[in-house]
Order: structure tokens, then sequence, then C-alpha cells
């Protein structure tokens, strides 16, 4: 994007430094145009200190200004081309995009916008001293800028939930002349053409992500929000996903009139539900906790022999499984889809509404699960890690029990007892609960050791060569449904192919047998991998 005037040329001098400055600006980190002198008996924090070892959100107004793109080393060959001073048209130019108000507090407004990478400009007080202003910047390319402008009443009132917001785009002539007038004159360059579609694709997210945060915060302003249903209550799922597809579905048991308040209850709950939780960090505080899923036992016995009908058998955790869901649907408020989604209400005090909520997603595949938790933004992080202590404490005491004659006796076991024994009746002797044995259902992990797991979806063509990510299969328009199958195939194909471009990764074959001497059986083939595997 740009015109016959562009200065990303740096004649050979040094590549590219625009896009080095602009990186360091971007991404929070510091670009050092020369090598100053260290005072080796000086205290204080040299330049190389401030540089590397502090974090600020602030950008300095020399920073952000145009010239600070172009220094000495260019001007050595032509001031004309690369100085704004110059050349009228390299001056930054501000074209108004939007103006409107979100109905959410100036604080969450602000955090969100640096969630999202935006840094603060400039914070002042207006009007007298009533409005207070904060002008945050999100830097889109070296001479092209987005500034958003909140503005609310001060002193800051928590009750009221207004900001005033007001986006304005910043650039040279030659890029807003060309995002501007796209329609009267279209651009037959693709790269142009694309890079235009992402700037509006950039824009058009602002709204969509300011129209999530007033939908989290109107929480607790109407009743039917958090009045659960009594069948949601009695451990119904408010919503299930048909296989082969992304979309929630409403239970049948929730369905009915859309002014009913059951209904108004689901539509409050299906964006949130449908959130990517790769993008949760823009509205929630997460936090996760990672774990391994024991498998069940005794081992199938066909695992490294077939059988019969020549099939093998595999190694399943549906115990295991089983209890972690188990344990999530009793310890939340309600579920959204059983065994992906749950939601917990958070009470300041009993006879009183809930002040907030916080998400539970279950994700991966088993064995190695792992549960991530949200929480809107502005909940204090002391009550958070209590929350998830409390909730890694719940899953490590998972155990499993001694005798398990079908797979339905953990579910049924793990459920709490609800109600109590009428005083008219005599007391019954309570049921045993079947004995529990000492080997947990899973495993915590520290470290997000998922990101390193390894899988074979399917036999590899060449052993020799690393993995490849074929994206033939993945290219599909954005709005069109993914099946939550292919989408976990996708996520896992796509980590093992990053860490095929970063370690070392080899494949070893071992032939059992050989062309001289007796052949190895079977049996004796399966003893040694069912060592290998213990």
């Amino acid at each position: 994007v740009g015109g016959a005037y562009s200065y990303d040329c740096s004649f050979g001098y040094i590549p590219n430094v625009e896009l080095m400055k602009f990186i360091s600006l971007a991404t929070f980190g510091s670009y050092l145009p020369s090598c100053p002198e260290v005072d080796l008996n000086s205290q204080e924090m040299n330049a190389y200190h401030k540089a590397f070892l502090t974090y600020s959100f602030l950008k300095t107004p020399e920073s952000m200004n145009s010239e600070y793109f172009c220094v000495s080393q260019h001007k050595l060959f032509n001031e004309h081309l690369v100085s704004a001073s110059g050349n009228p048209a390299l001056v930054m130019r501000r074209k108004k995009h939007t103006e409107k108000e979100v109905h959410a507090h100036l604080i969450s407004v602000v955090s969100v916008r640096l969630r999202e990478g935006y840094t603060i400009r400039e914070i002042s007080l207006t009007k007298g001293g009533t409005q207070l202003e904060v002008k945050l910047v999100l830097l889109w390319k070296h001479n092209m800028h987005i500034e958003y402008l909140a503005a609310a009443s001060w002193p800051l009132d928590p009750a009221k939930r207004t900001t005033r917001v007001e986006v304005t785009m910043e650039g040279s002539y030659d890029i807003l002349h060309d995002i501007s007038c796209t329609q009267r004159k279209p651009i037959t360059s693709p790269y142009r053409t694309s890079v235009i579609r992402r700037f509006w694709n950039t824009l058009q997210s602002i709204n969509q992500t300011d129209q999530m945060l007033v939908h989290l915060q109107a929480f607790n302003s109407i009743p039917e929000n958090y009045m659960i249903p009594e069948s949601t209550k009695n451990g119904v799922p408010l919503f299930y996903i048909p296989p082969g597809s992304t979309t929630p579905v409403l239970s049948l048991q929730h369905s009915g009139s859309k002014d009913s308040p059951q209904s108004q209850f689901a539509s409050y709950w299906k964006p949130i539900l449908s959130m990517d939780a790769n993008f949760w960090q823009r509205w929630l505080h997460m936090h996760r906790i990672a774990i391994i899923l024991e498998h069940d036992m005794p081992v199938p016995k066909h695992l490294h022999t077939a059988g019969n009908n020549g099939r093998y058998s595999t190694i399943q955790c549906r115990i295991s499984h089983s209890a972690l869901t188990s344990l999530l649907r009793d310890w939340s408020s309600f579920v959204l889809v059983e065994g992906y989604s749950y939601v917990k209400l958070i009470y300041s005090s009993s006879d009183q509404p809930p002040t907030s909520f916080y998400l539970v997603r279950l994700i991966s595949k088993a064995p190695c699960m792992v549960l991530r938790l949200g929480f809107p933004i502005g909940t204090p992080a002391h009550v958070r890690n209590k929350i998830v202590d409390e909730l890694r404490e719940q899953i490590l005491k998972l155990r499993f029990p001694h005798r398990v004659q079908n797979k339905e006796v953990t579910p049924k076991t793990k459920r709490k007892i609800v109600g109590h024994p009428s005083p008219s009746k005599s007391p019954s002797i309570p049921a045993p609960k079947p004995a529990l044995s000492d080997r947990p259902c899973v495993v915590v992990l520290n470290k997000p050791l998922e990101k390193l797991l390894i899988r074979y979806e399917k036999l590899p063509l060449d052993f020799r060569t690393p993995f490849i990510l074929n994206m033939e299969n993945f290219l599909q328009p954005c709005n069109s449904a993914v099946p939550l199958s292919m989408a976990a195939n996708r996520t896992a194909s796509s980590t093992l192919a990053s860490l095929s471009r970063y370690f070392l990764h080899q494949r070893w074959v071992w032939a059992v047998q050989s062309s001289q001497g007796a052949a190895v059986a079977m049996q004796a083939v399966a003893h040694i991998l069912s060592m290998l595997s213990e």
C-alpha cells in the first residue's frame, strides 16, 4: 500500500531500518540506533538496562513521530525522499473512522485494547476536569496507525457503564487514499488489495470486540441472564453440538417461545459458548490446568496382536474421562455443553444475585487435556488463584474404583448425594460406596508439555522426512462450518509441523524378522512390545 513515495529502501546501508523500528515499537521492544558508552562506576540503569529490562505501555511522542523513522544515515542519501519535512506526501494525516458509545466501563475498554496490542499515547483531563480521555494507538504499519480514543466522566463511577469511543486512522496521504477510495477506483495489485482487506478486518474487529465486552458486562444487569432454568439445574446441558458441526444447538428441554426466560437465558450464553478459546485473553483473565488421563485397566488383550477379526484394540481413558467430566458437572453451576464447556457463578453472599462468573473449557484430545478457565476483566487475582487451586485439588483427588464392572460405575459414584431424608420416615441404612483404589485418575502437569506432544494421525509415507503439513484439506472459507474433529486434527498437525521445524525429528523402524535364522513368532513380538509399554 502506498504510491510513488516509498521509503522502504535504505540504499544498502542498513536493511530496512523502518521495519526494525516498527517491530520494536509494535512488540513493546527497543531499538538502539547507536551503541552508547556505559559508565561502569554508575549504580543506575544504563541505556541497555532500560532497553531490555524495562516494560512500558506508554509511547513517547518522539517515538510516535513520523520523523522518528528518519535518522542521519538516511539523510546522507536523499532527505527529500525519506523525510516527511522535505516531502509533504509523507506527512502523517488523520481521518476519523467512527464515533460511538460503548456501554462498558472505561477501565474495561482500555484493558481490552491493551490486550490487543494497543499502547497508551496520552492521558488527560478535559472539559474543565470533568472528563477523562485516554488515547491509545495501534502500530499497524510503519506509516499507518489506528488511534482509539476512550472518554468517560471524571471521577469514574463504577455504576455508570458508558464510554465514548472515537476511532481515527493515521497515515500518509497515499495510504489513506488507497484505503478510502477503493470503491471509486479499484486497485489491481493483489498485494495492495490484500493489505487493504486486512486493515479493514482490523477495524471491524474493534467493533466486534467492543460488542462482546458489552455482552459480558451485562451479565448481572438482567435477571434472565443468571436465573438458571430448572432443567439446567438438574444437570441437563443447555446446548449440544451435533456431529460434524461446530454450531451449538439448544437442547429440546429448553425449547420454547422466544420471550420465555429459558430462551433469554440461552440467547445470552450462546455467544459466550461460541467464543474461540484462542481469543479469550481479549476479554478474560485466563488460567490453565494441564492434565494427563490415566488409561483404563486392564490393558486390552489385542493391543499388539490382531484379534480374530484382524483388528487391533486401542488404549482407552473412559473411566478417568468420565470421572473428570462428572466432577466438572457437579462442581459447576450449570453445563453449557457436556464434556466441553461449563459455567460457575460467583456470589458475594448467599442471599444476593451473582456478581460474576467464570468459564471452564475442556480442550485437546485424550489422554492429554487442558482445562482453560476464563474470568471476566476485573476479577481480583486472589479470588482467581483460590478458585483455580481448589479445582486443581479436586481433580487430584479423583481415584479409580477397585473393581469396574462397566464404564458407568464411575459417573454414578462421583455424583453428589442430593436431597435430605424425610424426618417422618425411619432412617434407612445408606448404601455403601464402592471402595476407591489408590490409583489416581489424572496426572496434573505444571508445564505446558502438551505443546510438545507428537501425534501420528496417519502412517507416514517416508519415515526419513519430517512432518509436512498438508493444507489442502483445510482450505475452507472462514464462514463454513468445520467439524470439531477436523479442527482438532488441524491443531495437532499444526503443532507437529511447528515442532519439526525447531527440533530434530527422526523416526526409527526396527525389523524383527531377519533374512537369516528362524522367524520370530508374533506372540514373542507382542511380549516384547508389552514389556516396552510397561
